[in-house]
């Protein structure tokens, strides 16, 4: 119901509009919006006590159009110096040239140039941690915490607690044995028996 209302509410908003539109923008002088009654009061007032006031402000005054006839407004274009093109051209030799969007790093971040000793990077503890996982004889604890500086104790609780993503492919059989599997033990053809 309200789509109704408002497809009808639409239609009537927009009929004649062209037409009201004229008469508005035709009207010679546009209505002043309304006054608040504080202001209205202030200035009913002001006119009973200073009507003087109010036709003086009415009225256009000689000297200030006398003025104003004698003002005068020249535009010149600024001398351009050669020091100030320079400084222009070496303000937009600052401004960067290249506008392709930066590489996105691997792992989402950037990796710092420097890294403390007792800490890893990401791209470091993965590393370690898969080269754990493929040869852990060769890899062990005590030779990942010589070869990064790490205590051997927290380098044993990341081989113990963090490991890599292992792909589990299951082995892909006929369609047509997993639906005749169940059949095939509760009644063999041939006997006539169930099983």
């Amino acid at each position: 119901m309200g789509k109704v209302l408002s497809v009808v509410q639409r239609r009537a908003n927009r009929f004649n509009v062209e037409n009201r539109a004229h008469k508005i923008i035709s009207k010679e002088k546009p209505m002043p919006a309304p006054m608040h009654p504080y202001a209205k009061e202030q200035l009913e007032k002001l006119m009973k006590e200073h009507p003087e006031i109010i036709e003086q402000h009415q009225q256009k005054d000689p000297n200030l159009q006398k003025y104003l006839k004698h003002v005068y407004v020249t535009s010149e274009d600024p001398v351009q110096n050669p020091d100030t093109i320079q400084k222009h051209k070496e303000d937009q030799s600052l401004l960067p040239q290249n506008r392709q969007s930066p590489n996105e790093p691997e792992f989402g971040f950037h990796e710092p140039a420097m890294i403390p000793r007792g800490r890893v990077t990401l791209r470091q503890a993965l590393k370690f941690i898969t080269d754990h996982q493929t040869d852990p004889s060769k890899w062990t604890a005590e030779s990942i915490a010589d070869k990064y500086n790490l205590s051997p104790q927290i380098t044993g609780h990341i081989l113990r607690y963090f490991h890599t993503f292992e792909v589990y492919i299951p082995n892909v059989e006929d369609p047509s044995s997993k639906i005749a599997e169940p059949f095939k033990s509760k009644v063999s053809i041939g006997d006539g028996k169930s099983s």
